[in-house]
């Protein structure tokens, strides 16, 4: 009702009072968020993350969107400061790692998101970690190696379809297209539609191949 008035200030001192009484209230937080991004400045959201963050900090979500809008603004070190402490309060966190991941990524720094990777791999190993490795060698033309964490990947979550997916695509596609890379494909795929059945994709592709 508050804000149907305009009165932002209102709304403000209201939050900040209820804050005040439930310091750890994930909900109030994200209402608090939610009136900065829509009603304040960069600089005011910003408090306001930091401090969710502070008193939440195992709540992923502050973490990443205040690393997020540091990033969109410019400041990529601060950016990684953030997730540097978000590390700290969660190091088995898949988001997080991904998040670190993807700053790196997309800011050129390949070597930087391998190393994140590498370590992801060791301490916080998730199917979509796997998944990214192999992606991000794929990207950068190291198809044996995508392939190679493929299976390692594959080893540990044999349910995950999309690694059959990007192993089958990546012996029919990139590598040279001869009958040996095929046949590589074909297995990727017979593979996973016994440990995937479901996956429509899955056989869709290995339909497609034989065409």
């Amino acid at each position: 009702a508050a804000l149907s008035r305009n009165a932002v200030a209102t709304a403000r001192a209201i939050l900040a009072h209820s804050l005040a009484a439930f310091p750890t209230k994930r909900s109030l937080w994200l209402q608090a968020v939610d009136l900065e991004r829509k009603h304040g400045s960069a600089s005011s959201l910003d408090e306001v993350l930091a401090a969710a963050s502070e008193r939440l900090p195992r709540t992923e979500i502050f973490w990443l969107v205040r690393a997020k809008e540091k990033w969109l603004a410019g400041d990529v070190d601060q950016s990684r400061r953030i997730l540097t402490e978000a590390f700290k309060a969660n190091p088995d966190s898949e988001p997080v790692w991904l998040a670190a991941v993807k700053l790196e990524w997309e800011t050129g720094e390949i070597e930087r998101a391998r190393v994140l990777l590498a370590r992801a791999r060791e301490r916080a190993p998730t199917a979509r970690i796997y998944m990214k490795s192999a992606l991000l060698e794929r990207e950068c033309g190291q198809f044996d190696k995508a392939l190679e964490l493929l299976e390692e990947g594959l080893q540990k979550y044999p349910t995950f379809a999309k690694m059959y997916m990007m192993g089958g695509q990546i012996c029919s596609e990139d590598l040279t297209k001869d009958r040996g890379n095929l046949d590589r494909a074909r297995k990727f795929y017979q593979r996973g539609l016994q440990n995937c059945q479901n996956s429509v994709v899955l056989w869709c592709l290995a339909s497609q191949l034989e065409e």
